[in-house]
């Protein structure tokens, strides 16, 4: 569970995980701020949680991404464990026993397929032809719903057999696009990703999503989470030596979208297009990593909260709620 300057929901986090049916192993605080108040929040909490914790610190802000690959590794180097399931500090299970649900599940679904690498509640497939995710169609969720990548905040979880072959999360994206990226990499290497449509449908709807058809988001947003939306998804085009899709995402970006924002706001238009051009450039030539920080009020869900699905939220690349 990747923190920072958050000890409140931290602590309520922790506490609403407590209340799960069943237990984890192990719970692994990594703490993106180095403060003391974490590890003195974690260190008196440790005694009244049935789950040991474990509080290890970062040496700067590494992000959403670079936290859970700092854990990811840890856990590795520890030789511990079957599944991990990254966690974020604001955002507790919903349902007292998704736990138990998603592991029994997990464990299920592994044993008939042994190349399985991931599971979760919520999941999307990237479309190569639009170089875009895409929300599922509620007739598509039945039985173990096959996609490309599932969200943090929807209970994921990874086999040790996949991170062992093909590493922890990209830490250099620092936030936005980890589960995309990493499920991409899972199915290039020939592993399975599975979301568990009960759960999934009863998602939907509880948050009144179903029937939903996506609707693209036509005008500029200017923030950092937007920055490293743009940025990732260009640099993950370019690894996978997808120039084509890179090159129509920064053109969306950097031209389509400003001149659409140009007739309701000319200043918002100018400020969208120079942070594209920025986000775009950078993806392009790979430099990566931190580059301000995300507002406070922004949750660490990467792709689900900041881009697609709400299930997941709002969205430029689903250009919808899920």
């Amino acid at each position: 569970m990747v923190t920072y300057r958050r000890q409140a929901l931290l602590q309520d986090t922790l506490r609403r995980i407590a209340e799960q049916t069943y237990p984890l192993d192990q719970i692994l605080i990594v703490d993106n701020e180095n403060s003391s108040a974490t590890r003195q929040l974690v260190t008196e909490l440790e005694p009244t949680l049935a789950t040991p914790l474990r509080y290890i610190a970062t040496t700067e802000n590494f992000g959403s991404a670079g936290g859970w690959a700092f854990g990811m590794k840890q856990l590795s180097d520890d030789d511990c464990y079957d599944w991990i399931m990254p966690l974020d500090d604001d955002d507790p299970p919903e349902n007292r026993r998704d736990f138990e649900r998603m592991v029994a599940f997990a464990k299920l679904a592994k044993a008939e397929i042994p190349n399985l690498g991931a599971v979760g509640i919520v999941g999307a497939r990237f479309d190569w032809r639009k170089g875009l995710i895409q929300r599922l169609p509620d007739s598509e969720i039945v039985g173990r719903v096959s996609v490309d990548f599932v969200g943090s905040g929807n209970i994921p979880l990874y086999h040790r057999s996949a991170i062992e072959k093909v590493g922890v999360f990209d830490a250099s994206l620092f936030f936005g696009y980890t589960e995309v990226e990493y499920g991409l990499r899972l199915k290039k290497a020939g592993f399975e990703v599975l979301a568990n449509s009960e759960m999934w449908r009863e998602r939907r709807i509880a948050k009144g999503r179903v029937g939903v058809r996506p609707r693209p988001q036509k005008v500029c947003v200017v923030s950092p989470r937007k920055y490293y939306g743009i940025r990732n998804h260009i640099y993950i085009m370019r690894r996978h030596r997808r120039w084509d899709l890179a090159v129509k995402q920064t053109l969306i970006q950097c031209v389509l979208k400003p001149m659409y924002t140009l007739f309701t706001s000319p200043r918002l238009a100018c400020a969208g297009a120079v942070q594209a051009l920025s986000a775009s450039t950078d993806g392009f030539l790979g430099r990566m990593g931190k580059k301000g920080e995300p507002a406070a009020r922004d949750r660490d869900r990467d792709i689900f909260d900041s881009l697609v699905l709400d299930e997941a939220a709002s969205g430029d690349e689903l250009a919808a709620k899920s």
